[in-house]
């Protein structure tokens, strides 16, 4: 089973642990806003079908 996070991240809100941020002219940040997480994420949800098995949860 697998549950979406509401509260996530976004690359534009990670602040460096110096105190910088990311350049909005990055190339990774650039490209990380052409992508479609949110498409992507459905269809990765869709490989987790509800009520079986455990939760996955993230390794730390």
């Amino acid at each position: 089973m697998y549950r979406k996070k509401d509260n996530q991240q976004t690359i534009n809100d990670f602040i460096l642990p110096f105190g910088g941020a990311l350049a909005a002219d990055n190339l990774w940040v650039i490209k990380s806003s052409l992508i479609p997480w949110d498409e992507i994420e459905g269809g990765y949800a869709d490989l987790f079908p509800s009520g079986t098995s455990n939760v996955a949860k993230r390794q730390e």
